[in-house]
């Protein structure tokens, strides 16, 4: 019974690092780019040719940002695609500087977010732009948008799999723990 629980925590875990593994690999990488200017407040355009074939297309920002001042977060890291001026995908995100362990906060922060994909309905030229933050208290290091071509997103049974599989486990191990602690009161 224990080694059920501890192989159910054991499908849990594997689960978990599958799903988020296949939302960041799947697909081919396509381009990445880095942003022009780390500056404040920076923008950056980029284009790309896209057709129907590479359809769907994952966004993926990537950065890294470190603290000049008392603050707990960045502004948002603005990513928006376009065709001819009409947008099909924009995301945005902040990093976080977490705390440590103690009271005080890390100093330095990296990160990654996907911004989900888009579908290519017509072939052309896509243009991606990333906006930078404008608040102060950080300075960013590195901005990138990478972007994967037939990426998929996993299937909703792969997460729903992990935890039943987790609570299975944990379930095990809680019966486990209660038949051993009873057969040990009949011995007593």
């Amino acid at each position: 019974m224990k080694a059920l629980g501890l192989l159910g925590i054991l499908a849990f875990v594997l689960g978990l690092a599958g799903t988020f593994a296949w939302e960041y690999l799947s697909g081919r990488p396509l381009a990445t780019w880095q942003a022009a200017s780390l500056a404040s407040g920076a923008s950056s355009r980029f284009q790309i040719r896209l057709t129907p074939d590479m359809t769907p297309v994952r966004v993926v920002f990537s950065g890294s940002a470190r603290r000049t001042g008392r603050v707990r977060r960045t502004g948002d890291y603005t990513v928006q695609i376009r065709l001819n001026g009409a947008p099909v995908l924009r995301g945005a995100t902040g990093l976080r500087f977490r705390s440590s362990g103690s009271t005080t906060f890390r100093t330095a922060v990296r990160q990654s977010s996907s911004f989900g994909s888009f579908t290519v309905t017509a072939p052309g030229a896509y243009t991606a732009e990333l906006q930078l933050p404008a608040e102060a208290g950080f300075q960013t290091t590195a901005a990138a948008v990478t972007l994967r071509r037939n990426a998929s997103s996993p299937p909703a049974w792969t997460l729903r799999g992990a935890f039943a599989a987790g609570a299975a486990g944990v379930l095990c191990l809680v019966l486990s723990a209660f038949q051993a602690s009873r057969s040990q009161r009949r011995r007593a």
